[in-house]
């Protein structure tokens, strides 16, 4: 992924950032580039993240760096299915299935403890549908002055996921 691919990812962000659900979207496919391209993957999760959250870091190409971003780097390095289970990646396919295409909200688990506007106006907690877990993973968003959605909590997408099925009786 080049310098070009981040100005692409960026500018879906411009488009899309008056939505929380496409924020969302976004953040799990920087999650997915871990894999692919960590180099700009960190650059990828700056976009989306609110920016108290980040460090200003000249010489960045977005102007800030993610503290602690080497630890959600190697825990999604070391277990590249945890982002594919978020893109829709099955532990019966060995998380090989994984599409952006296939990501999803689950809107109807706690539905009254979920939504744009909960828990309070300009916050945002949503379920992100989890191919390798049994129940799905909040995410939690806040509107800025801008009026665009940043990701301000997102830990519980980067928790394991079951095992693949090939290899659940390997021990």
């Amino acid at each position: 992924m080049s310098n070009d691919a981040l100005a692409g990812f960026q500018a879906r962000y411009d488009q899309h950032a008056a939505d929380p659900a496409e924020v969302v979207r976004l953040f799990v496919e920087a999650l997915l580039a871990i894999e692919t391209a960590p180099d700009l993957a960190p650059q990828m999760m700056c976009t989306v993240i609110a920016r108290n959250l980040l460090t200003a870091t000249p010489g960045t190409a977005t102007g800030y760096a993610l503290p602690r971003a080497d630890q959600t780097i190697a825990r999604l390095s070391a277990s590249p299915a945890i982002a594919r289970a978020l893109a829709g990646g099955t532990p019966d396919a060995a998380y090989a299935d994984a599409d952006l295409s296939r990501f999803a909200l689950d809107r109807s688990y706690s539905a009254r403890a979920q939504g744009v506007d909960y828990p309070a106006p300009g916050k945002a907690k949503l379920f992100v549908a989890c191919g390798g877990a049994d129940t799905p993973r909040p995410i939690t968003l806040a509107r800025n002055n801008a009026g665009q959605w940043k990701v301000t909590e997102w830990s519980s997408l980067t928790v394991g996921v079951k095992r693949p099925a090939a290899a659940a009786g390997d021990f």
